[in-house]
């Protein structure tokens, strides 16, 4: 191929169009093989980035074998090639820094990355190495790069005074940096970071001149620890409105897992494992899809802003939409954009688009669509970008993208009239209720049995009840990842107490002309205001009405739990999915109908973790095999539930996956609210403040349990 690469101003261009690098940091790496990585697995590697729209990789940390770039320049991807020079701890020692015993060792290095690798075109970038400090040693090595190839802008993180880089290069920015960076500010550095400096950190104060010759790139953030990667749109959004924001890697791509077989039964292993002494434990799984390859819930986000084609509301509700082409230079023509229109969840009509736009282009385009032919329902458009021919990555009618745009939004389901009789009697703190065909039972407060006809619900040992915890995500614990031995003192665990230590304190029960109404309010430690209404209907309906306000500590969530039977593992949504979606990270999921078994909702993450959860559902059904079982219906607002064989106990208490074997019960949580999963800095969640649970702050949402 042929290219040309450089930096006009501080944007950066590729054959003279501004580029935005949507890319990945990816190590030489195998489960089975370590670092002799199969041919295969290469083909496997890129040809689900390319899936994914990702553009760009890293070789984080090193020059990779020789047969990915020759890959690389087949399949078109921008790659950062970089020297093997890392000194990670003892980067603050002089090493190499200005030590002149260095010299011939780090340009040497560098040296013989570009003699090997300068005429492959896909190699858009040569970087310097990785977290080794700074000194006099990195600018003799980008001089000798320099002196056999002056083609190629050259990186480097650890540059302080930009004399060595030709970008203003950042690890895992913060909100204060990136605003900083958005608006080309003078950047400062705090007194905990001089700090972190003198440890081993790189956070260098940028001058505001410096904005004006060096493009702003993020050669690792977005870190993608298990559970993790929300936010992920608020920064290429950057990127995309920003033409000094030149893009970012995220990190990385793929957990560096060991598999192993023991007794037939596969296992994943990693730090800590083998008595190798000093260890970062799980800190090797930091990828948006597993060792195996297997696309985590992240690599759906990806895919779905990382792409270049999409569809945006102009004026939907009379059909009118635009068709952007972001990529630099190729048309739609590739793609059949097909277009599907439902009334809650259910398809009213499609059709084509035959129109087809040029590269950095958009058309406006008008659909046969009338919002007032659909006068009732929630009404979506969602429009689909199919690939119409074969190509070495995927098969025609791969979809590389879709777009969804809301014509009329009505989520909460309609209430019902009372009819029939309606029967209870209280004792004490517990309440039994009988209606037509069915019966329940309150005992201390919690919903412990819903019978219709002879069949219960509800496993007696796990009743409806207030529930604040979720199983630890990498990104909640934090900085005790790196002391997991002890993560058990985190604040963050008295979410696990108030759950165990809720009680009620009161309990009222009477008749209503809708039904019997049992008010029951709860006492618990940290939380204030805690209170449940069920509302039962004469046909079975029970109507839940739940609140709870959190003090002092950040929230994990607001909700219910219960344990159900378990051959109730049938389950259907209208909501987002398929895959897991939490409130920062949900973009890459369809509001659709989904239908999935209770195991395949879950997602094995490599260290168990809070996982599964499904935002934004208007409706749920969860059946046995004869189709008997309930629906959950959202009463006000959207909310999200897990369904899983494992007690949230019992998943923050295990540390591998063979560890976990099934409970006896299905564990049903419905939330009206739960905390993003984060992912700004490694292994700490740093939420951004619309996906934070306020303290003090009254979280209220109803749902209604009706028959199957």
């Amino acid at each position: 191929g042929f290219r040309v690469i450089e930096i006009k101003g501080n944007v950066l261009c590729i054959n003279g169009k501004r580029v935005v690098i949507k890319g990945v940091n990816r190590h030489d790496f195998d489960p089975d093989n370590g670092w002799a990585v199969p041919l295969e697995r290469y083909y496997q590697d890129l040809h689900l980035m390319k899936q994914a729209n990702i553009n760009a990789i890293r070789t984080s940390h090193y020059p990779d074998a020789e047969i990915f770039y020759e890959m690389c320049d087949e399949l078109g991807f921008y790659v950062m090639d970089e020297a093997d020079v890392e000194s990670h701890g003892v980067r603050r020692k002089n090493c190499p820094g200005d030590n002149p015993e260095f010299r011939e060792a780090v340009t040497d290095r560098a040296e013989r990355m570009v003699l090997r690798d300068r005429s492959h075109a896909c190699v858009c970038f040569w970087s310097l190495g990785n977290e080794a400090g700074d000194g006099e040693n990195f600018v003799h090595e980008k001089n000798a790069i320099l002196a056999l190839d002056k083609t190629r802008p050259v990186h480097y993180e650890g540059d302080f005074d930009f004399t060595k880089s030709d970008f203003i290069s950042r690890m895992y920015p913060v909100e204060y940096v990136v605003e900083a960076m958005r608006q080309q500010k003078q950047l400062k550095i705090s007194p905990y970071e001089n700090i972190a400096n003198a440890l081993a950190a790189d956070n260098k104060p940028i001058p505001e001149e410096t904005y004006k010759t060096h493009p702003v790139i993020y050669c690792e953030y977005a870190h993608a620890m298990e559970n993790s990667l929300g936010n992920f749109k608020e920064y290429v959004d950057d990127f995309e409105n920003y033409d000094h924001m030149c893009g970012g890697f995220i990190w990385d791509y793929v957990d560096q897992s060991i598999h192993t077989v023991i007794d037939g039964e596969d296992r994943w292993l990693y730090g800590g494992d083998f008595n190798e002494g000093a260890s970062s434990y799980y800190f090797c799984a930091n990828g948006i899809i597993s060792a195996d390859r297997k696309p985590q819930p992240s690599y759906y986000e990806v895919k779905k802003v990382y792409s270049n084609l999409e569809a945006l509301d102009c004026d939907g509700r009379n059909g009118k939409i635009i068709i952007k082409n972001k990529n630099l230079f190729v048309s739609t023509k590739d793609w059949d954009i097909v277009w599907s229109l439902t009334v809650d969840g259910v398809e009213a009509k499609n059709g084509r688009i035959d129109t087809v736009v040029a590269p950095l282009s958009e058309e406006t385009v008008t659909l046969p669509v009338n919002i007032a032919d659909y006068p009732e329902g929630e009404v979506i458009l969602t429009v689909s970008f199919i690939l119409n021919t074969d190509k070495a990555w995927a098969k025609a009618g791969f979809e590389q993208n879709f777009s969804q745009v809301i014509l009329r939004e009505a989520v909460a389901s309609k209430k019902k009239p009372a009819r029939g009789e309606l029967k209870y009697a209280k004792y004490g703190s517990d309440v039994k209720i009988k209606g037509e065909g069915f019966t329940a039972e309150i005992k201390a407060g919690a919903l412990a049995s819903l019978k219709y006809g002879e069949k219960e619900i509800i496993e007696s040992a796990s009743p409806l009840r207030p529930d604040f915890f979720r199983p630890l995500t990498d990104n909640d614990i934090e900085y005790l990842n790196f002391v997991p031995f002890i993560n058990g003192i985190h604040p963050l665990y008295q979410w696990k107490r108030t759950t165990a230590l809720t009680v009620a304190s009161s309990v009222k029960a009477s008749s209503t002309p809708s039904g019997v109404e049992v008010k029951v309010k709860w006492r618990a430690p940290f939380v204030a205001g805690v209170s449940t209404v069920y509302l039962f209907s004469p046909d079975g309906d029970v109507t839940v009405k739940h609140s709870a306000k959190g003090l002092l500590i950040p929230m994990l969530k607001v909700g219910m739990r219960m344990g159900i039977k378990s051959t109730l593992d049938n389950v259907s949504w209208y909501g987002r999915g398929p895959q897991e979606t939490y409130c920062d990270r949900k973009t890459g999921a369809r509001i659709a109908r989904h239908e999935m078994s209770v195991a395949e909702l879950e997602h094995r993450y490599m260290r168990p973790q809070e996982n599964g959860h499904r935002t934004d559902v208007r409706s749920l059904e969860i059946t046995d095999d004869s189709g008997f079982g309930i629906v959950v219906d959202a009463m006000d607002i959207p909310f999200g539930f897990n369904l899983g064989y494992y007690s949230p106990e019992k998943l923050d208490r295990a540390k591998h996956l063979y560890e976990l074997r099934r409970d006896n019960c299905i564990t049903f949580c419905i939330d009206g609210a739960m905390r993003g999963v984060g992912g700004d800095m490694p292994g700490c969640a740093h939420l951004h403040k619309p996906y934070k649970l306020k303290g003090g702050k009254e979280y209220t949402f109803e749902f209604r349990i009706s028959r199957k």
